[in-house]
């Protein structure tokens, strides 16, 4: 892995808040814009000026902005999403750490029919005391 893969994984997560600042601020620019709009076409003075004209133009470049802006934000993954992409494919093919978990499995039968062993040798000491 190199060191900018490590730097990108780190970074995501302040990418991501800012995808969701740039979506906050293109949905409030998009609420003023479509006020404007609104409040202009009931005023004859602003329709006669083309005002209208520029807030429409606004209205839609904002709304194309926010809709830019959610979707980057929605589907740009964090950092531990990313990991977990790029970290599990990596272990579950593996074949080495695949054989540690053969291997413990096997000590921890092993251990655990030793203590059955020892605990029923126990059980047989006890009732043979009483």
């Amino acid at each position: 892995m190199s060191a900018w893969t490590i730097y990108f994984l780190i970074i995501l997560d302040s990418i991501c808040n800012l995808w969701t600042v740039f979506t906050v601020v293109s949905l409030i620019a998009f609420v003023i814009s479509l006020l404007v709009m609104v409040g202009c076409c009931e005023n004859k003075d602003c329709a006669e000026e083309g005002f209208t004209k520029f807030t429409t133009k606004n209205w839609y470049r904002f709304l194309i902005a926010f809709l830019f802006f959610i979707t980057c934000a929605t589907f740009t993954p964090t950092t531990k999403q990313m990991c977990a992409i790029y970290v599990i494919p990596k272990i579950v093919n593996n074949e080495r750490l695949q054989n540690i978990g053969d291997k413990s499995m096997t000590l921890v039968e092993k251990k655990f029919k030793e203590w059955v062993n020892d605990m029923t040798e126990h059980g047989k000491e006890l009732t043979e005391v009483e």
